[in-house]
């Protein structure tokens, strides 16, 4: 048996392949080093250096370097990494002498959230198909759907474990609202190029952010908490106007918030411990209303298709006749649909996918 050492220096080798072809072996490390051997086990060069390639190219930068596998057929170089990224080695030049830095670009097939859940789905009010995601890895990524493409990445800072739950576009489409499971709500500008603000909700995995939602008019933005209250902050300064607490304040496992469109009320749809609760408030004096007083009222998410999310990783489509459609392995996060009802999103939170589903017309819906 020979040992061969120094390639990949003291990283791991997690993949190993033959090109019959070629009669080469190849190995993929956690270095970002893609190597060729010959039959005596002697290295013959260095195709490329992901690590390297990933700084300058793609666009937007791979989220790991680290190689966990990779095929080699015809000259063609597959591989993928350890935050679950898909790229290809493309010639990046006609030359016959391959260089690990300059003669390669990667073409990503594949990008995705790296760890943990993807928590919530938001689509851009202003674009046919962008939408963003949001999840455990600390990542949000906005995306746009007809060409299933990354278009930019905001990734929390460095070092921290932050998970992020909620997302919410303001109504002109210029601000992106995110919120952690401990408590901060950051502002993004739509394109995730600068942060606009940032302020905390207090500290703690008790006021975790479970939901946001801007007012149809963009001047309000309501954060709902995991203890079960509402934070109303104006869309304009982001300074709080009010914390909305109800009768218990008991805390809630998951939140709802809708603005209705012909009056100034919100209404919160809570569950936690079983219970389900609904309570309604009215914008500026911040009063309790009843449901008797909403009978005639229209919120703002009826104006368009509805989807409700099963355990199973099932979706229901609900404006229209009941339509069914399997995908996810796991409970499903977030659905939305995208601006003029392209495509229908779903967040399969612990199975780390966004389905696309392709929405029919209204009148094939019926």
């Amino acid at each position: 048996m020979a040992v061969r050492r120094g390639a990949h220096g003291e990283t791991a080798i997690p993949a190993l392949t033959i090109d019959r072809k070629q009669s080469l072996l190849y190995s993929a490390g956690a270095d970002g080093r893609i190597c060729a051997w010959n039959a005596q086990l002697e290295l013959v060069r260095v195709v490329a250096d992901v690590a390297q390639l990933g700084i300058h190219s793609p666009p937007i930068p791979l989220s790991s370097t680290k190689l966990q596998s990779l095929a080699v057929r015809d000259g063609r170089f597959l591989f993928s990494t350890a935050n679950g990224e898909v790229c290809e080695l493309v010639e990046g030049s006609s030359s016959l002498s391959k260089g690990p830095d300059n003669q390669w670009r990667l073409l990503p097939h594949v990008r995705s959230h790296a760890a943990g859940q993807i928590r919530d789905l938001a689509v851009h009010p202003g674009k046919r198909a962008q939408f963003a995601s949001a999840g455990d890895d600390g990542s949000v990524r906005l995306w746009d759907a007809a060409t299933r493409s990354l278009l930019a990445l905001h990734q929390w800072d460095s070092g921290s474990a932050t998970e992020l739950r909620a997302l919410a576009f303001s109504p002109d489409g210029k601000h992106l609202a995110v919120g952690t499971g401990d408590g901060v709500v950051r502002v993004l500008t739509a394109t995730l190029e600068a942060v606009v603000t940032q302020w905390s909700c207090f500290q703690g995995p008790s006021h975790a952010v479970s939901a946001m939602q801007y007012s149809p008019d963009g001047k309000l933005l309501a954060v709902g908490t995991q203890d079960g209250s509402v934070h109303v902050h104006n869309a304009v300064s982001y300074r709080k106007l009010a914390v909305l607490t109800g009768e218990t304040g008991q805390a809630v496992d998951s939140m709802c918030l809708d603005f209705a469109k012909d009056r100034a009320v919100l209404r919160v749809y809570s569950c936690g411990n079983g219970d389900q609760k609904l309570q309604y408030w009215e914008l500026g004096s911040w009063r309790a209303m009843s449901s008797d007083q909403m009978r005639e009222v229209h919120w703002e998410t009826r104006s368009r298709p509805e989807t409700s999310t099963q355990i199973c990783g099932e979706l229901g489509l609900l404006s229209a006749a009941a339509a069914t459609s399997g995908g996810h392995v796991a409970g499903v996060a977030s659905c939305v649909v995208t601006k003029s009802e392209l495509f229908l999103l779903s967040a399969g939170g612990a199975d780390r996918c966004i389905c696309q589903f392709r929405l029919q017309p209204h009148a094939k819906r019926q």
